[in-house]
């Protein structure tokens, strides 16, 4: 594990580093994940395992400070991502973002674009109005939500995880180490986001794709969200498309197929 100073928001961001070869991979992971559980299956596979890799641990999350005085917003997360990518003295990476970390990528690439040769978007959010977990996230206000409703839902999990739902001690385990306020303020970050995300999205110049779980694609569900948007509007836009199949928004969890997905586009 490296760790970087952020003298910015006075704390200490942290990430982990596989050497290997080729075009650096920045994984991003989804809503207040630690990057290890989001992503340590792909950066491993056998197909993935050879290229050099980042993954970083948002502030507020597993490894990094969990500072008080960070805003949580989008914009800095992908700043602090900036900046980790700077001291490495990375540029033109291949960046993979799954969820909150395919929005935090494309901002990334937007504020960037020197950083970032190629962005994977997989179900990450292009437009506001948030997704299930965001939305029962921001049902309640910060201070309830990080004195009542996140502990309590924690405890769920833990006796759930306990009686042998693997889910929920999944949940438990991979959400116990993080800032509940800043859990809080990165969901109605996303909840929230501006209006032109989508648009800005569109005109990035490197190449960009777009990967869904084939479970959530709109023909399956019959409804459009703001992290399952059209594939013929992307297609029209120039984001090439790609599916991970036998699974919805937890794509990981089929990590041949996610791989085999990334590898197609590269």
């Amino acid at each position: 594990m490296k760790s970087l100073f952020l003298s910015e928001f006075d704390t200490t961001i942290r990430y982990h580093e596989i050497k290997g070869e080729g075009r650096p991979v920045i994984y991003l992971a989804a809503l207040s994940l630690p990057s290890l559980p989001n992503f340590l299956s792909i950066a491993t596979h056998p197909a993935m395992a050879s290229r050099h890799s980042i993954l970083i641990d948002y502030l507020g999350v597993g490894h990094s400070d969990h500072p008080e005085g960070f805003d949580y917003s989008l914009e800095n997360h992908a700043k602090t991502i900036a900046d980790v990518l700077d001291h490495e003295n990375l540029k033109n990476c291949i960046v993979i973002g799954h969820s909150m970390g395919g929005t935090v990528g494309v901002l990334l690439a937007m504020a960037r674009p020197d950083l970032v040769s190629h962005l994977f978007v997989c179900e990450g959010n292009l437009i506001c109005g948030g997704g299930a977990a965001t939305l029962r996230n921001t049902s309640v206000s910060e201070d309830v939500f990080a004195n009542e409703f996140f502990p309590k839902m924690l405890d769920n999990w833990q006796k759930e995880g306990a009686g042998g739902d693997e889910m929920a001690a999944w949940r438990a385990g991979v959400w116990k180490d993080v800032s509940f306020r800043g859990m809080h303020k990165n969901s109605a970050a996303l909840v929230n986001l501006n209006d032109e995300l989508k648009s800005s999205f569109f005109k990035l110049p490197m190449k960009c794709t777009f990967v869904y779980g084939e479970h959530s694609l709109p023909e399956n569900t019959g409804k459009i969200t703001p992290d399952a948007p059209n594939p013929n509007e992307l297609l029209a836009n120039g984001i090439s498309v790609g599916v991970v199949p036998n699974v919805g928004h937890m794509m990981v969890l089929n990590p041949d197929g996610f791989v085999e997905a990334v590898l197609s586009e590269l």
